[in-house]
């Protein structure tokens, strides 16, 4: 048993309703002009195949108070005249209905009216309207009952199915991989695909579930990205590339577990999605209910990492090597995240890379921070998790452990400068051109040395001065005022001029060492800023 649609009840033998203008032998109207299908285009096939909720009858000129969106419309034509049914203005009446949702008229054709008027005919075509005969001797309370008897039916067994499906999903949810044969089942239920992703938008591997269409992936994922980066609870539908697509989160606000990702080709009904809802809640509490041991290993990782930086390096490997199976050999890259207060997703993302890993990646957590140990050759995949869940990381230089706090001091650098500049990923490395100035740079030294040589600047701005640019080319010469006054093109004289009004104006002794490297570094800094 199906839901009541128009092409149904065309096929119900006892209640012989014809569909206008359906060529010869298949209708009381002169088709001629219509061919043998007058309601075969495409919006009237979807029309004809849309459920009817209800069936109402009225011969009312406007009757769209009393209707709904779904209803099937029956009339005997009373309201378009008994006398000349021609002059009847069909066009608005059928807008109106097609304005309050109707699927479709039927038409009583030998009660009041010869036959159905033409003009009728004609404005449901032109509308792509199915208008449906109702031959003498069929009252409507006959289709009227028939479509009741089906709606009930229909109500009947998706209860059966439901309640069918919710007795095969709790089942599953007892079996010792719950999660798995709970998407199976699910699977075979709503003859979909179904795929699992974690916390950073990667998918997981489900054993004997068949997961989304390869091709379907990158588009499917960009949206558990944004889903997932929301933080909350939340239901995403999209079209990717023709195939229906419902993404779920898992998890409780602030703390999502991952996403559940539906493939289906039908849309699903009520009884589909009570279903789906009932997957997500005890996928959901499986995952909580690891809440508590998650806390115990983050833990064990912490106390670990401040082994590692204590010295005691074999404690901890032998540790971790018990506990998760291996552990980075050194030297290692320590790459640095800020770790927010709701940071499940990012924790839930690292624990599955190192897992994939061998042991050559350990993650914990410091300070309000992540630490991750990598191997060189997992740089990679430590980055790509970090730029899946849109958050910077500092890298430091290839360290050994008896060397870790001097690696997480670099990694920290290079967070600052990766938060500072919007970039995804800084590395150490890539500072040690600047030397010890380089590790001496920040918003703070910037700000000190732009109100150093701020006197100066506006001393410029008031008289049209030069002394900014003199001083710089004399400090970058290397105090020669043989060389700075050829590249300035002035005097030597008037060289020495200027810099000792700018020594003046700073207040800074450019005679002596000492101050000429504080204009130099204020300079330089200032610069930067």
């Amino acid at each position: 048993m199906m839901e009541p649609t128009i092409d149904g009840l065309l096929a119900a033998r006892e209640l012989r309703l014809r569909l206008a203008g359906t060529g010869p032998g298949g209708s009381a109207t002169d088709t001629t002009a219509y061919g043998i299908d007058a309601f075969g285009d495409r919006a009237s096939r979807r029309r004809r195949a849309a459920p009817i909720d209800w069936v109402h009858s009225s011969d009312l000129d406007d009757p769209t108070e009393f209707l709904s969106p779904g209803t099937l419309l029956l009339t005997d034509g009373s309201q378009f005249g008994l006398e000349h049914p021609e002059r009847y203005d069909y066009g608005p009446y059928i807008d109106r209905l097609l304005g309050a949702g109707v699927v479709g008229l039927g038409f009583a054709t030998q009660f009041l009216h010869d036959g159905t008027p033409p003009q009728l005919l004609t404005a449901c075509v032109e509308r792509a309207f199915p208008l449906i005969e109702v031959p003498d001797r069929i009252p409507f309370i006959a289709i009227i009952r028939h479509v009741a008897d089906a709606i009930a039916a229909e109500r009947t067994r998706a209860m059966e199915w439901s309640l069918g499906a919710q007795r095969a999903i709790a089942l599953a949810a007892l079996k010792p991989d719950g999660i798995a044969a709970i998407l199976v089942e699910l699977e075979s239920r709503l003859s979909c695909r179904v795929a699992l992703f974690d916390g950073a938008a990667r998918p997981l591997r489900v054993a004997a579930a068949r997961g989304v269409d390869a091709r379907l992936l990158p588009t499917i994922t960009d949206e558990v990205v944004a889903v997932l980066r929301r933080g909350r609870r939340a239901a995403s539908r999209l079209d990717a590339d023709g195939a229906r697509v419902t993404v779920q989160t898992l998890g409780q606000p602030g703390g999502l577990r991952g996403a559940l990702v539906l493939q289906h080709e039908q849309p699903l009904d009520r009884a589909a999605t009570e279903l789906v809802t009932s997957v997500i809640a005890l996928a959901s509490l499986a995952l909580e209910q690891n809440r508590a041991l998650d806390e115990s290993r983050r833990a064990l990782r912490a106390g670990l990492l401040e082994l590692l930086l204590a010295g005691s390096t074999a404690v901890a490997r032998q540790t971790a090597t018990a506990v998760w199976g291996g552990f980075p050999d050194d030297p290692v890259t320590v790459a640095l995240l800020d770790s927010p207060a709701a940071g499940a997703e990012l924790r839930d993302a690292l624990e599955v890379l190192a897992d994939e890993s061998g042991g050559t990646v350990f993650h914990a957590e410091r300070a309000g921070r992540t630490i991750v140990l990598v191997e060189a050759g997992g740089v990679g995949a430590v980055t790509e998790v970090a730029g899946r869940l849109g958050r910077p990381v500092g890298l430091s230089s290839l360290v050994a452990f008896a060397e870790l706090g001097v690696g997480v001091d670099e990694a920290a650098h290079a967070l600052r400068h990766a938060s500072r500049a919007g970039t995804a990923v800084a590395r150490f490395d890539d500072f040690l051109g600047d030397g010890v100035l380089g590790l001496l740079h920040s918003e703070r030294a910037e700000r000190v040395a732009a109100r150093v040589i701020a006197p100066l600047v506006d001393h410029d701005a008031q008289h049209d001065g030069d002394l900014v640019e003199a001083l710089g080319v004399w400090l970058d010469e290397g105090c020669s005022w043989e060389r700075a006054s050829q590249r300035l093109g002035i005097h030597r004289h008037t060289l020495r001029s200027r810099i000792r009004q700018a020594g003046t104006v700073l207040g800074i002794d450019l005679d002596g060492f000492e101050g000429r490297l504080e204009a130099w570094t204020a300079l330089r800094f200032g610069a930067r800023g």
